[in-house]
């Protein structure tokens, strides 16, 4: 996978993007985002404070779109690059930034980013689930294809690693599909990026990608597994709150979370599937 297609689904996992004007790799960084809509509207800028009245393509072209922007998050500083925090509207921007986190999510683009991804529907038949068959018109493939959010699923698989680490990326994904009651042999699985789908990149995300770059950014770290060779995913992070899990967070949910904790610890392993049947029986 390529860097500007790794840039963009970090844009699509992120709440926020803010990136400093001081390399030519930052440059670069700063025009794919720019170019990018639903991206432009969770990226702030800081330019050097110097540079602030040239009259160059950074300033007049990507930092402008930024600027220009009504989103919430898309701000442009100028302070000194090597104490940005010098700076006192960047400052309190910083100091500030979940609550501008939470008012972007009502900004147009940026509503569904970051929804829980809700299955009680059925799987709608899509142009790519034509078949053609001889003399006959287009007819629908068996196989209907149902799309999640790319943002949604690193949050929603971020919420699992942090119940259920460590644990494999073959057993993380048996068990979304089962909280989730996707029956892949019967439904294919589409994973859709917004700002891909800004650049009209037509290449295919596999959960694979989602926890690579879930990795790159720190979300997740992995270890080996000596028993089964694979690695083994844990969070990197401790949110105040679980994404997928938000409305359950009460004492009989965390005792459930603590015990199963604590069994896994003690036999040194990952045995997500065990526990998935032993506190959710049907």
């Amino acid at each position: 996978m390529d860097l500007l297609t790794q840039e963009a689904l970090v844009a699509d996992i992120a709440d926020w993007l803010v990136i400093f004007a001081e390399s030519v790799g930052s440059f670069c960084e700063l025009g794919a985002f720019a170019a990018m809509p639903h991206s432009v509207s969770i990226t702030s800028v800081v330019v050097a404070r110097e540079h602030k009245n040239d009259k160059s393509f950074l300033l007049n072209g990507p930092v402008k779109v930024i600027s220009n922007s009504n989103a919430p998050l898309s701000k442009v500083f100028f302070a000194d690059l090597n104490c940005p925090l010098t700076n006192v509207e960047f400052e309190n921007f910083v100091l500030g930034i979940r609550d501008q986190i939470t008012e972007s999510e009502d900004c147009s683009l940026n509503r569904s980013r970051k929804s829980i991804t809700k299955l009680d529907r059925e799987p709608i038949f899509n142009e790519k689930d034509k078949v053609k068959e001889r003399g006959s018109n287009a007819s629908y493939n068996k196989r209907p294809t149902l799309t999640i959010q790319v943002g949604s699923f690193a949050h929603e698989l971020l919420d699992l690693i942090s119940l259920f680490s460590p644990i494999s990326g073959k057993d993380l994904i048996w068990l979304y599909d089962k909280i989730k009651g996707i029956n892949r042999r019967t439904t294919n699985i589409e994973l859709i990026s917004p700002a891909l789908n800004d650049m009209h990149s037509n290449v295919r995300i596999s959960s694979k990608h989602v926890l690579a770059i879930m990795l790159a950014t720190g979300l997740i770290g992995a270890v080996g597994d000596s028993f089964s060779q694979e690695s083994l995913y844990f969070s990197k992070v401790s949110p105040t709150s679980f994404f997928m899990f938000k409305k359950t967070e009460d004492q009989n949910f965390n005792e459930v979370r603590a015990e199963i904790l604590l069994k896994k610890r003690r036999r040194k392993r990952s045995y997500a599937r065990n526990f998935y049947y032993r506190f959710n029986a049907d």
